[in-house]
């Protein structure tokens, strides 16, 4: 049900900010109930809950047997209005997914089968000399839908979803102003057949470069248009916050998740160390302005992975690290508890083939990264080492995240990490061999030692993979019937 109430939200917000901001200004019909459910990846009793309150709220009429009709009028000035106001935002996401789409497109070649050949050869063959630029863009999607699909990660799919519904932008044709999204069907042909043949032969390097450059292009015009609306109008918008979101289409990166993360953050820092008890409820409720629910759950999710627990109206202590402890925290058969570390497991294949995207590394931040990794390494017991790499590692990768909205990715990943600690107690025997994982750590030692960053994302690239390749191989180990997407990595 919260899911319901997550997807219901999410395609009310999408399809109220595309109205606003004139997408359907001309044609004034919304897309079919069935082409919402496809396009948005959500159920059909979703979609009429959402078209009723749509035109509950006066933004559409419905018709039996008809698309609902767009009702919602504004002025030029209002229209460019809801335009202006998300440039800033526009632009960040264009630069953060500028860097990360490329480098998973390039990954995801390694892996295309020929059935997924026979599909992309068909999005291309089907674009016609009169086909309207909106039609496509749905090609050009399908296309490149099919590629990042190799991956069987529905985090991928969810943000290749939503980066298609934020980045794009409406042409206003009062702005007297080429669309900045117009290409004509050839010169759309041409492009996704060069990609193509990129992926026949196996030329990863140079999809990459193609892909690159398409962003940086496109998002040259799109804040081209945007700067030249606003001048022409006249009109300088207020000042906003940046809050892409992402990852917003399935409810996996809870509020209570991401809190639990950060408050482990610190215990891992020993900040608790002197202290007999982590933040009260109410204290937390304050520091962290959320609710008490919300806090309640961060405090029950810690006790349930074994890392606080929680004295009966004294307050929750955090927990030593002695065998006893470890021993019978959870039924990994709940199918609740395997379906969170399914997610872990996502996000951890989704970092694999990630972070080699050109991350801008700061030396400070290298040079202490690299002197609490070797601290790790040589202190921390064998179940402790997977956590605190990771979390390290994350902490480092955060911090120098170059925009809000990939920053914003990878903080949410970071919350989808927290269902991994559900296999801390898992005996060692479980795992294979660490040979591998220790020297991909070595190696990325040596690289923080030398400061080259493009190999140091290589090397943090290595990591994960080899992490990802572990957990994957525990998981299908334990006796729960765990039935995790096939490994390809």
């Amino acid at each position: 049900m919260f899911q319901e109430q997550t997807l219901y939200r999410y395609l009310y917000e999408t399809l109220v900010r595309k109205i606003k901001s004139g997408e359907f200004h001309q044609i004034r019909k919304l897309p079919s109930q069935k082409q919402l459910c496809k396009q948005y990846n959500v159920g059909i009793t979703t979609v009429r809950r959402v078209m009723q309150l749509l035109q509950k709220e006066g933004y559409i009429q419905c018709e039996s047997g008809q698309p609902a009709a767009v009702v919602y009028t504004a002025s030029e000035m209002e229209y460019a209005a809801a335009l202006i106001a998300r440039k800033e935002e526009i632009n960040d996401a264009f630069q953060g997914l500028g860097l990360l789409l490329p480098q998973l497109y390039r990954e995801a070649v390694k892996y295309v089968r020929e059935s997924d050949k026979a599909t992309m050869r068909r999005a291309i063959d089907e674009i016609q000399e009169d086909m309207p630029t909106h039609l496509l863009y749905r090609q050009s999607n399908l296309f490149l839908t099919t590629l990042i699909q190799v991956f069987n990660n529905p985090l991928l799919m969810d943000l290749e979803l939503d980066s298609e519904n934020f980045l794009h932008v409406p042409y206003l044709p009062f702005a007297h102003h080429t669309d900045p999204f117009y290409r004509t069907p050839s010169h759309m042909k041409s492009w996704l057949s060069s990609v193509f043949d990129c992926i026949q032969n196996n030329q990863e390097e140079l999809l990459y470069t193609k892909i690159a450059s398409t962003y940086q292009h496109s998002s040259c015009r799109v804040i081209a248009y945007l700067e030249a609306l606003e001048k022409q109008l006249d009109f300088v918008p207020a000042e906003s916050e940046k809050s892409i979101r992402w990852f917003h289409i399935k409810d996996r990166s809870e509020l209570y998740a991401h809190l639990a993360m950060r408050i482990l953050r610190r215990i891992r820092k020993k900040e608790f160390s002197e202290q007999k008890y982590i933040p009260s409820i109410p204290r937390i409720m304050k520091e962290y302005g959320v609710m008490k629910e919300t806090a309640s759950r961060c405090i029950a999710l810690l006790n349930s992975l074994g890392i606080t627990r929680t004295l009966n109206k004294k307050g929750t202590i955090v927990l030593p690290d002695a065998p006893q402890m470890q021993s019978g925290r959870n039924n990994l058969n709940d199918p609740i508890i395997k379906q969170r570390i399914l997610y872990c497991l996502d996000a951890l294949q989704l970092l694999a083939v990630s972070l080699h995207c050109g991350i801008p590394f700061d030396m400070a931040e290298v040079k202490v990264f690299s002197r609490d990794l070797q601290d790790v390494l040589q202190n921390a017991s064998f179940d402790k080492k997977y956590a605190l790499i990771i979390q390290l590692s994350m902490d480092f990768i955060i911090q120098s995240v170059p925009t809000h909205s990939l920053k914003n990715i990878f903080l949410q990943l970071n919350d989808l990490l927290v269902w991994g600690y559900y296999l801390e107690p898992v005996d060692e025997a479980f795992y294979s061999d660490s040979k591998e994982t220790q020297e991909a750590v070595q190696r990325l030692l040596n690289e923080l030692e030398k400061e080259t960053v493009e190999n140091i994302s290589a090397a943090l690239q290595c990591v994960f993979l080899q992490i990802y390749r572990d957990i994957y191989h525990v998981i299908l180990r334990l006796p729960y019937n765990f039935t995790p997407m096939p490994l390809l990595l």
